[in-house]
């Protein structure tokens, strides 16, 4: 997968840019050579592309899903662990199984 690199941050990179130039580390403030701070033109950009491996393809998917995942209910975690302290958590294996089903659906298997 081939992604473009797009100059969307034109205004922040001339801003970097125009610092750079006033403070880099290449920059003799006793000279006068060069435009004047701020003044900096855009240096002709190009649209470079970059290709992503299938591992950080997968890694970008993952970390997709996990920003859909909501805050953790710490309520129903306490409720949880003091039904599993006191012995009252009865756990549905027909739940477990059905669970473990869906869950190897999304897993990878070798052809």
């Amino acid at each position: 997968m081939t992604k473009p690199i797009d100059n969307t941050n034109t205004a922040q990179y001339q801003q970097i840019s125009s610092r750079k130039a006033e403070t880099g580390p290449m920059a003799d403030p006793t000279s006068q050579d060069g435009p004047p701070a701020g003044k900096i033109k855009n240096a002709n950009l190009s649209t470079d592309t970059i290709q992503l491996t299938q591992g950080a393809m997968l890694m970008q998917a993952v970390e997709e899903q996990l920003a859909k995942v909501g805050e953790v209910d710490g309520a129903r975690v306490d409720a949880i662990r003091g039904m599993i302290e006191s012995g009252n958590y009865e756990v549905s294996a027909e739940r477990v199984a059905s669970k473990l089903m869906l869950m190897d659906n999304y897993l990878p298997h070798e052809k």
